[in-house]
C-alpha cells in the first residue's frame, strides 16, 4: 500500500517535475510496521531515503534540489495515506522518527543519515532502527541502507548500558499512564517484552549478528537460541506476547478504534474473554495477570536502573511526556499538598538541561523536607532572581551547596528572601567556611551601610542555626550583639552631629536584650541615663535619644532596624525619654514597685559613658538584691503573673500562648528572676543571667531538666513562628501551619505537638506555683 500511495505520488509530481531525479529513493518501515507487526488499527511509522545530493529540473526549467523534490514527494505519500475519503482513510502516518524530528526537512540522503548517526545519534534512535524495513521505492537500495546503519544499531562496543537507558524510559511510561488497564503500556504488558528483546539485542548484537531481527516473535526465538534468554523465558515472553496482541486485536476491532485500554466494564470482559478463547471474565484474568507478573519478572532481571519508579515519574513531570492529571498525581505521590502549584515551580527551575539532569533526586530530597511545598517555592524563589540561572542549577550538583541551600528553603522562607536579594553572601556562605564562624566584632563603614550590614549579619546568623552551626542561645547571644553594634554605632553617630558629651549619657538593655536572649523582630527594651547639671546639655541628649530612637525605629528603604521600647523608665512612656541617674535612684528607693525591681534583674550597659553605666549598674544592683523583700514578695509576684495571662485575647482549652498562657515563657522567666532576687545579694556571679543559665545555677532544688526542655521548647516554636511561619506573635498556630510546626520540631504530627504543649504548660506552672512557695 506504501509503494503504491508512493508511485501515484511520483506521478501527482509530474507537473511540477517532468523528469524523476537521477537519484532512487526508498521508503523504510520502522515500528511494528517495520517488523511486519501491524494492528488493526496501527499508525505506520515512516522515513524516506535517497541516495545522493543533486539537481532536477521543474517544470519551468528552473533548477530544484534533490532535498526539495524528495520533501514533496513525502509530503504527498503522507497525504495520500492518511487523507479520508468517502471510505475512510488508509493509515495515519508519522514522520517524526526521523532524525531531528519534525523540524526536520521529511527526507534525506543516504550521507546525511549516516553522517547524523555516527555523530550525533542517540541510543533511542538504535533501538528505532533494529525494524527498520524497506517497503517502497527501490528496496535494493533500501536494503544497502539499512545494512548501512547496521554498525550503528549494534556498535561492538557501547558507551551507554542500553539497559539501563531502556528501562528508564520504561518507567517513565507507566509512570505518565498512572493506573491505567493497558495491555500495551503498562508493567508486563507488551512494551516490555518488545524492550526486553530490543535491550538483549542492543547489548549482544555487535557481536551476534544472528539475534538480529525485526520481528519480536523471531527475536525472542534467535535469543533462546543462543541462550541470551533460558527456553521458559522463551516460552513465557512467546505466549504472552501472542495473547497480549490478540487481546490488542479485539480490542481494536470490538470498538474500530485504536486503544489498548482493557475494558471495565464486566459485560465488555467477558465478550473479550471470550473472543480471545477463554471461557469467562474471571478466567481471563487470572490467565491476563499471570502473564503480567511472568513477563515482569523476566524485565527486571534483564534490564537494570537505578531510577526507581518514583524517579521516572518525576522525569515525566520534567520532560513534560505527563499530562496534567498524571503529573498532579506524581506531585502528590512524592507528598506535595498542593500539587498545581508545585508543578508550576518546578516549571520556573525546569529551563533547560542542567535542571533536568538534578531533576528526580533533587525533588526526592525536596519531598522529605518538613513541607515540600514550602522548601520547593523557597528554591524556586532563589532560582528566579539569579543573573546565571544556569551556573546555578549546575551548583545544586554540588552536594554542599545543595544540603546548605535545601536547609534554608526547608526553615525559613525569611532567609530565603535575603539570600535572593544578596546572590553573593549565597556564594560566601557556601564556599568561604569562614563566613559561617562566630564573627567576634561588628563594624559599619558609616551609618548609610547599616540597614544593608544589619539584614546580611542577622541573615548569617540565622543561617548558621539553621544548619546546626550554632545553638539556639548562641543565635540569641548573636542576635543581642549585634543590637549592641547597631544602637552604638547610631548613638554614637549622634554625639558626633550634636557635640553632645559622649560621657553625660548611659544606655542600657532591659527584658530578653538585657539577658542577650532576643529573637528575630524582638523589641529592644531600653533605659536612657544622663548625669548633668547643665539644662543645656539635658536638652542636648534627650534629642540625641530621640534621634536614636527615631532612626533606630523608622521604616528605610534597608527595613526597619529595631523597635526600642523605653517604657520601663520611671512614669512611662509620658516621662523624658532621659533620666537623671540621682533623680532615677531616688525614685527607686521610694516610689518603685515590685515589678520594676524584678525587671531590673535583667539590665545591662550597652553603650554611651562606660564609667557612669558602671556607676548606675552598681547602684540598681544594690536595690534589687540588697534591699530587703517584702514578707510577701513571692505571692504578689505570682499574682503579678496571673494578671499577664488576661492580656491573650483568645482563650479556651485549645488556645496556646506559648509566652503568655499559663505554664508558658513568662513562667520560667519569672521563676529565674525570683531565684535571682532571693538569692543575688549573697552571689553577686547569680546577678543579670540569661534564663535557662539562671536556673541551672539555682541554689535551690527544683526541677531544673524540666524547666529547661521547656523553656528550650517555648524558645523553638517562638523562633519558627518568626523565620518559618513569619509571624510575630507567640501564639501556636492551627490547620497547616501546626502541622509545619510539628515537623520542624520533629513531631509526629501537629495533634501530638499541641498535646505536648498543653501538657508541659501544665507542669510548668505547677513547678512554677511550687518553686514559688519554697521561695515566699
Amino acid at each position: 500500500m506504501v509503494d503504491a500511495c508512493s508511485l501515484i505520488a511520483t506521478q501527482q509530481l509530474s507537473e511540477r517535475f517532468p523528469k524523476l531525479p537521477n537519484t532512487p529513493y526508498v521508503v523504510i518501515a520502522l515500528g511494528k510496521h517495520g517488523g511486519g507487526e501491524l494492528n488493526y488499527s496501527s499508525d505506520i511509522d515512516l522515513i524516506l531515503v535517497y541516495k545522493g545530493e543533486g539537481e532536477c529540473e521543474d517544470a519551468r526549467g528552473k533548477s530544484a534540489t534533490h532535498l526539495e523534490y524528495f520533501h514533496a514527494l513525502a509530503e504527498k505519500l503522507i497525504q495520500n495515506l492518511s487523507q479520508n475519503s468517502g471510505e475512510g482513510h488508509l493509515y495515519r502516518v508519522d514522520f517524526r522518527l526521523r532524525p531531528e524530528g519534525k523540524m526536520s526537512p521529511l527526507a534525506r540522503s543516504v550521507e546525511s543519515y549516516l553522517l547524523y548517526y555516527e555523530s550525533r545519534g542517540e541510543l533511542w534512535e538504535r533501538q528505532m532502527l533494529i525494524k527498520a524495513r524497506a517497503v517502497a521505492g527501490d528496496l535494493s537500495f533500501g536494503d544497502d541502507f539499512v545494512r548501512q546503519v547496521q554498525p550503528f544499531v549494534y556498535p561492538r562496543t557501547l558507551f551507554q548500558n542500553p539497559t539501563e537507558y531502556i528501562a528508564r524510559i520504561k518507567s517513565r511510561i507507566e509512570a505518565a499512564i498512572g493506573v491505567e488497564e493497558n495491555v500495551k503500556l503498562r508493567a508486563g504488558g507488551i512494551r516490555d517484552i518488545e524492550f526486553i528483546v530490543q535491550a538483549l539485542q542492543l547489548v549482544n548484537g555487535g557481536k551476534n549478528p544472528d539475534i538480529r531481527s525485526a520481528t519480536t516473535l523471531d527475536a525472542i526465538a534467535k535469543l533462546a537460541d543462543r541462550e541470551f534468554l533460558s527456553r521458559e523465558e522463551e516460552s513465557t515472553l512467546k505466549d504472552a506476547y501472542i495473547f497480549f496482541r490478540t487481546i490488542e486485536h479485539r480490542l481494536q476491532t470490538m470498538l474500530n478504534t485504536q486503544t489498548h485500554e482493557m475494558p471495565g466494564d464486566e459485560r465488555e470482559l467477558t465478550s473479550l474473554a471470550k473472543r480471545v478463547g477463554v471461557d469467562s471474565s474471571e478466567a481471563f484474568r487470572r490467565k491476563y495477570e499471570s502473564f503480567l507478573a511472568g513477563v515482569r519478572k523476566i524485565f527486571d532481571t534483564v534490564l537494570s536502573t537505578k531510577d526507581s519508579t518514583q524517579d521516572a515519574g518525576i522525569s515525566s513531570v520534567i520532560e513534560g511526556s505527563a499530562g496534567t492529571a498524571t503529573s498532579l498525581r506524581v506531585l502528590e505521590h512524592l507528598g506535595f499538598r498542593d500539587a498545581k502549584k508545585a508543578r508550576k515551580n518546578i516549571s520556573a527551575l525546569n529551563c533547560g538541561s542542567a535542571f533536568r539532569e538534578i531533576a528526580a533526586p533533587l525533588l526526592d530530597e525536596i519531598a522529605k523536607t518538613p513541607s515540600g511545598d514550602m522548601t520547593l517555592q523557597n528554591l524556586a524563589a532563589i532560582h528566579t532572581a539569579q543573573k546565571f540561572p544556569d551556573q546555578f542549577l549546575g551548583q545544586l550538583k554540588e552536594d554542599g551547596f545543595r544540603k546548605l541551600l535545601l536547609t534554608v528553603c526547608a526553615i525559613s522562607p525569611r532567609f530565603v528572601k535575603g539570600l535572593a536579594k544578596n546572590p553573593l553572601l549565597l556564594e560566601m556562605l557556601a564556599y568561604d567556611p569562614q563566613s559561617l564562624e562566630k564573627k567576634q566584632g561588628i563594624a559599619f563603614q558609616s551609618s548609610e551601610d547599616i540597614p544593608t550590614v544589619k539584614n546580611d549579619e542577622e541573615l548569617r546568623i540565622g543561617i548558621r542555626y539553621a544548619l546546626g552551626v550554632s545553638s539556639f542561645d548562641e543565635m540569641a547571644a548573636e542576635l543581642s550583639h549585634l543590637a549592641d553594634a547597631v544602637v552604638a554605632t547610631v548613638v554614637s553617630d549622634e554625639f558626633t552631629n550634636s557635640r553632645a558629651a559622649k560621657r553625660s549619657l548611659a544606655l542600657f538593655a532591659l527584658g530578653k536584650y538585657g539577658t542577650q536572649e532576643i529573637n528575630f523582630d524582638s523589641d529592644l527594651d531600653m533605659l536612657f541615663i544622663s548625669e548633668t547639671k547643665s539644662a543645656a546639655t539635658k536638652d542636648k541628649l534627650e534629642k540625641v535619644v530621640a534621634r536614636l530612637v527615631q532612626r533606630v525605629s523608622s521604616p528605610s528603604e534597608g527595613g526597619k532596624l529595631y523597635d526600642i521600647d523605653a517604657r520601663l523608665r520611671p512614669e512611662g512612656k509620658n516621662a523624658p525619654l532621659v533620666v537623671d541617674r540621682k533623680a532615677y535612684l531616688a525614685y527607686l528607693q521610694s516610689r518603685a514597685s515590685l515589678w520594676e525591681r524584678q525587671s531590673l534583674t535583667r539590665l545591662r550597659f550597652v553603650a554611651g559613658d562606660e564609667k557612669l553605666g558602671a556607676e548606675v549598674l552598681n547602684n540598681v544592683h544594690a536595690f534589687v538584691y540588697e534591699s530587703p523583700l517584702a514578707k510577701n514578695w513571692a505571692q504578689e509576684i505570682v499574682a503579678m503573673r496571673k494578671k499577664t495571662e488576661t492580656r491573650s485575647k483568645v482563650s479556651g482549652s485549645d488556645f496556646i500562648d506559648i509566652k503568655l498562657s499559663a505554664g508558658g515563657m513568662v513562667d520560667v522567666e519569672f521563676l529565674a528572676q525570683m531565684l535571682q532576687l532571693k538569692f543575688g545579694a549573697n552571689e553577686k556571679t547569680f546577678r543579670n543571667l540569661a534564663t535557662l543559665h539562671a536556673i541551672r545555677l539555682s541554689p535551690i532544688s527544683i526541677e531544673k531538666e524540666k524547666l529547661a526542655e521547656a523553656y528550650a521548647l517555648f524558645r523553638k516554636v517562638e523562633t519558627h513562628l518568626r523565620i518559618t511561619l513569619e509571624e510575630r506573635g507567640t501564639v501556636v498556630p492551627e490547620g497547616e501551619k501546626l502541622e509545619l510546626l510539628a515537623k520542624l520540631l520533629q513531631f509526629s504530627d501537629g495533634r501530638s505537638l499541641h498535646h505536648h504543649l498543653l501538657l508541659t504548660m501544665k507542669n510548668i506552672r505547677q513547678v512554677f506555683l511550687t518553686t514559688a512557695e519554697q521561695l515566699a
